[in-house]
């Protein structure tokens, strides 16, 4: 019966996305399996299931059972068992030139791990707003060894970045286009971001679809302008919550007249990957 469900989920060996919205009053696709995952469900299904309450039936009238029995009894060595679990990671997806991400979950991210090929990577540049200041990693500068890195920081007034926490955005570029693999944990809320921006400009990420006007309404003491960038058109998107509170045509016209990107006439949206500027009064 429809909203019955309480511990159950299943994964589809086929596309049946016609039919998810209607039976059972609808089901809720949450997730989808990546990279060669379907090898471990394709195995899954290839077991005969077995009925193994024949009598009363219940639960386990369907299990996908592992064979050989032996002395006519069922024990966990015939049933299909998860005995572990890890965090799969995720990709930075990266165009040629200079790309504004983010990283929206609150597994960290290495620098030096998931940026460290020359061939791809540039640079990477997180600002620090508490020293408003930026930290920098160049991998090829990293590969030379030795102090070269850090010098070349401090002679530009840099500081070495280590690693992007959860929450914050940054830039990267890129060579080409790449494919970079990071750690993905749990998404960082747009009410929790809030919690670490400081008065002046904050470079953050969240880990929740969100319109700019969601994301600026759930921050206590209000934002003033919220821009992204748009790596393929090389131009920034701008929202204003003042603008946007005047009604009619108010904030498009101010984009448009500085020929910025509008949010909502581009369906843009923030979310998990999106770095993006938020300006604190």
């Amino acid at each position: 019966s429809p909203d019955s469900a309480t511990s159950q989920w299943f994964v589809n060996l086929a596309d049946n996305s016609a039919n998810l919205g209607n039976q059972n009053g609808g089901f809720t696709v949450f997730g989808r399996i990546v990279g060669n995952g379907m090898t471990v469900v394709d195995a899954i299904a290839g077991l005969t299931p077995q009925n193994l309450n024949p009598r009363t039936g219940g639960p386990f009238d369907s299990t996908s059972f592992i064979p050989p029995v032996v002395n006519n009894s069922v024990t966990a060595a015939n049933l299909v068992m998860i005995t572990s679990a890890s965090i799969v990671p995720s990709t930075v997806d990266l165009v040629a030139g200079w790309n504004l991400v983010g990283n929206g979950t609150d597994a960290a991210i290495n620098v030096a791990t998931a940026f460290a090929d020359t061939t791809q990577i540039v640079t990477v540049w997180k600002w620090l707003a508490a020293q408003s200041a930026w930290s920098f990693y160049a991998p090829a500068l990293a590969a030379q060894g030795g102090t070269v890195l850090s010098d070349y920081a401090t002679s530009k007034g840099y500081q070495v970045l280590g690693g992007v926490a959860g929450g914050e955005g940054f830039w990267v570029n890129a060579k080409q286009p790449a494919n970079v693999s990071v750690s993905q944990g749990q998404n960082i809320s747009v009410t929790s971001v809030g919690s670490t921006m400081l008065q002046g400009w904050n470079l953050v990420s969240v880990g929740e679809a969100a319109t700019p006007k969601q994301f600026c309404d759930a921050q206590s003491g209000g934002v003033t302008t919220l821009w992204a960038w748009d790596e393929a058109g090389t131009k920034w998107y701008f929202y204003a919550p003042s603008l946007a509170g005047q009604g009619g045509t108010a904030l498009t016209d101010f984009a448009t007249s500085k020929g910025y990107l509008d949010f909502t006439a581009s369906s843009k949206t923030l979310g998990n990957g999106i770095g993006f500027w938020v300006n604190k009064p």
